[in-house]
């Protein structure tokens, strides 16, 4: 099991407009009681997002009736099933096309956010950057953790070629699509 940790992040200024916008995209397939946590998790943020785009992708478990009740309680949240099984990739894509705002953040079902990872995560962005992540910390079956600190620049042909940074950070939406999406 793992989580998102927001590591604390030297704050140098105000870098991030308090317009600009940012949406939590999730993927989801026979998880629902996962989804369910990874979505409060995102409810409970310190700095809310503007939109929370979640792709069901063909569940079978009640995801749909769930979300559907989530959508009628918030008005941010964007619903959007697959009629079939498509994948993380093109579900993760068929999120990311559903949403309007400058940045995106994404998060797996199985994972959550503690309460202050978009506002630490904006807090490091610089306009015009493409893509920033933050430090991810894996819970053990026996409760131990383990860091996974990523403290180096990351180039997008990395970003293309390899893993380096996960999929766990804020990225601007067109960036996202110029390189091809998740494919």
């Amino acid at each position: 099991m793992r989580y998102q940790h927001a590591r604390q992040i030297k704050r140098l200024g105000t870098r991030v407009s308090s317009t600009t916008t940012i949406a939590a995209i999730i993927t989801t397939h026979n998880r629902r009681e996962l989804l369910e946590r990874a979505l409060n998790s995102v409810l409970t943020q310190t700095r809310p997002v503007d939109q929370i785009v979640v792709v069901d992708d063909a569940s079978e478990d009640g995801t749909e009736i769930f979300l559907n009740e989530m959508q009628k309680r918030d008005p941010r949240i964007i619903f959007v099933r697959n009629s079939t099984n498509l994948g993380f990739a093109k579900s993760r894509n068929i999120a990311a096309s559903h949403c309007t705002t400058e940045l995106i953040a994404g998060l797996d079902d199985d994972d959550y956010w503690l309460p202050l990872r978009i506002e630490t995560l904006l807090a490091a962005y610089v306009p015009g950057t493409s893509f920033v992540s933050a430090s991810d910390i894996h819970m053990k079956p026996d409760g131990s953790r383990k860091s996974m600190v990523r403290g180096y620049a990351v180039t997008a042909e990395q970003l293309l070629y390899g893993n380096n940074a996960g999929n766990h950070g804020i990225m601007r939406r067109r960036d996202y699509f110029a390189v091809g999406g998740g494919r």
